[in-house]
């Protein structure tokens, strides 16, 4: 798929297992490894003054969670943002479904897809390499926020996928 075809397929998406696909074919094209199966989870985790945790991938199992205070929150102050921070911590968290579990390394192999996939310039790519830059912006437009209760909303058919096997 060329830069032009995930850009469009990008702007086409309109939800996040959307969203998702593409950060499929995005890795598939890329390293030629994929998987299926995987859950998304959704979790109100708080945002702190030194910072806040985006999702996470417990090693072993088949589920992706991302912080919806976040979510939520780049919704209200930078909705332009949503959809390429969205993809960019879904790729980042796919990664260590595949077994990329050093954070550096995930970092660094989540910009080189998003520049592979979209270019320099895309907001995708550009929250990949610098995403300080819109952490502090997160951060510091409302303040700190208390995370809630703790509990998992998972997203019905975010992988669509089958899978051969029970995971």
């Amino acid at each position: 798929m060329s830069k032009k075809e995930f850009t469009e397929k990008f702007e086409k998406a309109e939800k996040v297992d959307e969203l998702f696909g593409i950060v499929k074919d995005a890795v598939r094209m890329t390293l030629n490894n994929e998987r299926a199966g995987l859950m998304l989870g959704l979790s109100d985790m708080g945002i702190a003054q030194q910072g806040f945790i985006g999702g996470f991938h417990q090693a072993g199992s088949n589920a992706i969670i991302l912080n919806s205070s976040v979510l939520k929150r780049i919704s209200r102050i930078r909705p332009e943002m949503f959809k390429p921070y969205a993809f960019s911590v879904l790729l980042h968290e796919y990664l260590h479904t595949l077994g990329v579990l050093d954070e550096v390394r995930a970092k660094k192999l989540t910009y080189a897809i998003c520049s592979e996939a979209f270019g320099e310039k895309h907001a995708v790519t550009r929250i990949s390499r610098n995403f300080n830059e819109v952490a502090k912006e997160i951060i510091n437009h409302e303040g700190p926020e208390l995370p809630g209760e703790p509990e998992i909303t998972f997203v019905d058919g975010f992988d669509r996928e089958e899978t051969g096997y029970i995971g």
